[in-house]
């Protein structure tokens, strides 16, 4: 999938989102399909729980996120539409990654593209809705309501330990610095920083692209609203956008280089600084 793909992708969850929602479990798997998982294929013990608990963790979020959409509850950003276009980017970033590293199209998931998925699948389960006042105070209550479905799943304590680190870094006062230590690692999946960084670039990837982005901001800020309608309509600033784009949106995994994600950040970042001085 390249880059044109995924946005077309990604316009396609928007349209079945306000029509015929498809629900995140038939995403997911659907997702693990294009990366070559087959029913019949023959899974570690480790895998397996890792995969029992993504299926499980999709089902829980499509149960409860339904739930509160019926109630007219459900958030405006942090919900299941978003985790649905961060398992899509991820997809695509895996992709890359494997024809960065050479495999074999359609290889059988490794164990860390397995952790990768449940990282995504979960990174906001329970989202509050608000911002951080302390670092990483929401994902930390994230890893604390996925400990026990991983315990129920099987899923390794070395892997759920491995879970909660990416998860945690998902904080985007994080991103910078897991970046930068990564930068000079050979690119290896096998490698933690490695993979928290293709994780972080599938969490703030549709929100880095031109026109999903203004959809997701428009969200952000509805969902902001309900603390602070200041910090709300700050987000629509093209001045915002400028320190996301500048600030956060890092893209720099040799799979991110080959999709060329950030040549498109670049040319949003450069249109609004004209915008910006013919302003001034």
């Amino acid at each position: 999938m390249n880059l044109t793909e995924l946005e077309k992708s990604l316009q396609i969850l928007r349209d079945e989102w306000s029509t015929e929602w498809l629900g995140l479990p038939a995403i997911v798997d659907d997702a693990l399909r294009q990366l070559g998982f087959k029913d019949d294929a023959e899974l570690s013990t480790a895998d397996a729980s890792l995969h029992r608990c993504i299926m499980q963790m999709s089902e829980v979020i499509e149960m409860e996120g339904s739930e509160l959409s019926r109630k007219c509850e459900e958030l405006s950003y942090h919900n299941r539409l978003h985790i649905a276009d961060v398992v899509k980017a991820l997809t695509c970033l895996l992709q890359a990654a494997r024809e960065e590293l050479r495999l074999q199209p359609g290889a059988p998931l490794s164990h860390e593209e397995w952790i990768a998925y449940l990282s995504v699948v979960a990174h906001d389960y329970m989202h509050t809705g608000f911002t951080n006042t302390f670092p990483s105070q929401i994902e930390l209550l994230t890893s604390e309501a996925l400990r026990p479905w991983m315990a129920q799943a099987g899923v390794t304590e070395e892997d759920q330990r491995l879970i909660i680190q990416i998860i945690i870094k998902t904080d985007p006062n994080c991103v910078a610095e897991t970046h930068a230590a990564a930068k000079d690692k050979p690119f290896d999946l096998k490698n933690p920083l490695w993979l928290t960084v293709l994780v972080q670039e599938s969490d703030i990837f549709a929100s880095s692209l031109p026109t999903v982005g203004i959809d997701l901001t428009q969200r952000l800020s509805s969902e902001w609203s309900s603390f602070s309608v200041e910090r709300a309509q700050s987000l629509l600033t093209n001045s915002s956008r400028l320190y996301f784009l500048k600030n956060q949106a890092i893209f720099s995994s040799p799979a991110s280089k080959i999709l060329g994600i950030q040549k498109l950040v670049d040319q949003e970042v450069e249109s609004l600084l004209r915008a910006e001085d013919r302003t001034t």
